[in-house]
């Protein structure tokens, strides 16, 4: 039962991490300051799904993602990037 656990919870930390960079590569992309292939490439090579890229990264298909008003607002997703950097 105990290696169970471990198990468990290693998996949990995998995903945890794996989700911080799907977020901090999202912000990049929204940022301007990674290409959206770039992001794709890291996402995919840290054993994202396929599926779960082209899912965070369709809002910016057609450049940045901006709202019909023009204000620049972070993908939502990612407001917690500058705590996930810090660590």
């Amino acid at each position: 039962m105990r290696a169970e656990n471990r198990a468990q919870q290693m998996d949990q930390r995998v995903r945890v991490r794996l989700r911080r960079l799907i977020d901090l590569c999202v912000d990049g992309v929204s940022r301007g300051v990674m290409p959206m292939q770039r992001a794709a490439q890291t996402m995919e090579s840290a054993g994202a799904p396929f599926e779960v890229v082209c899912r965070v990264l369709m809002p910016f298909k057609n450049g940045t993602a901006t709202p019909a008003d023009g204000s620049a607002v972070a993908h939502p997703s990612v407001q917690h990037w500058k705590d996930v950097a810090a660590r």
